[in-house]
């Protein structure tokens, strides 16, 4: 039995290997064709589809989609027969297909409890693909998707940010106290009101008029 199971294996791992091959003489051919051409998406005046060769009657733009198709598939076979992640119980997350592997990974291993960390990079209501696809699955196969209101953990940290918060507003309060006892006037030109002096004048002095006489305009 174990000698079926490890030939059944090395058929397996043949048939992918015999396809990675394929695609990338194919994806070869298709380069080494269109060496000649520019960039994807550069315009390219009066430019002639192959005359011969595999991709002979295609267009560029079949070309770009056709090399881009086998990249993409070379990428994905590679990822499954490549080297993969280690099974953790606690990774970032992260908009890519590795951390797809690594929920993977984590995942088929069997773990009491995977913790992917978010730090704020989305809300509840607004869950991107990537992790609604997986929560999607949770769904899908009977588990349940629930969410827990976290309260602020009052550490040590908690209490040194509330004896900062109250020692800037005692900073604010002897900084800006003596402004108490004044008005102010802002002088601006007529053109823009950009203004050009502000002017603190105390309470118990004559309130100051505009040059001209005319009574200053409460800002509100």
């Amino acid at each position: 039995m174990a000698i079926m199971n490890t030939l059944t294996k090395a058929r397996r791992f043949t048939r992918v290997a015999a396809a990675v091959s394929a695609a990338a003489l194919l994806a070869g051919s298709i380069t080494s064709t269109a060496t000649a051409q520019p960039p994807p998406g550069t315009p390219i005046p009066n430019a002639a589809a192959p005359t011969k060769g595999p991709l002979k009657g295609l267009s560029l733009d079949e070309i770009d989609n056709t090399v881009g198709t086998i990249e993409a598939i070379v990428d994905v076979v590679g990822s499954w027969i490549g080297p993969k992640p280690p099974p953790s119980p606690q990774f970032g997350y992260a908009e890519s297909r590795g951390f797809d592997m690594q929920m993977h990974q984590s995942l088929g291993a069997k773990l009491p409890k995977v913790n992917v960390l978010v730090d704020g990079r989305f809300t509840a209501e607004q869950v991107p693909q990537r992790m609604g696809n997986w929560l999607n699955q949770v769904r899908k196969h009977g588990g349940t998707v629930s969410e827990c209101v976290m309260t602020e953990n009052r550490s040590i940290l908690f209490f040194l940010q509330l004896i900062m918060r109250v020692i800037a507003a005692v900073d604010t309060w002897l900084m800006y106290q003596p402004a108490g006892a004044y008005t102010a006037v802002l002088l601006v030109n007529e053109q823009g009101h950009q203004v050009k002096n502000v002017i603190f004048v105390e309470k118990t002095q004559p309130q100051m008029t505009c040059p001209g006489g005319a009574t200053p305009t409460l800002v509100p």
